[in-house]
């Protein structure tokens, strides 16, 4: 559940920083167009939302792993 938190804040985070933002595209954008039937999810764009959200994922996951431990709740 952490994992997924992760991957969705990163995947996010990710759509809105200009340099990163065309790699994962306007995501809501894409996903709205998709769920239309009208297209705009890419093949580059979901490569692009898979690595963030797998990153922000791993991180997040690896963060409060780290912080459990420190703190010996775990």
């Amino acid at each position: 559940m952490i994992g997924a938190i992760g991957g969705l804040a990163l995947t996010w985070l990710a759509g809105r920083v200009p340099g990163i933002a065309r790699f994962v595209g306007h995501v809501e954008a894409a996903a709205d167009a998709t769920v239309t039937s009208v297209g705009g999810l890419t093949p580059a764009a979901m490569i692009g939302v898979g690595i963030a959200g797998l990153l922000g994922g791993i991180l997040l996951t690896a963060v409060i792993g780290f912080v459990r431990k420190t703190v010996g709740t775990g």
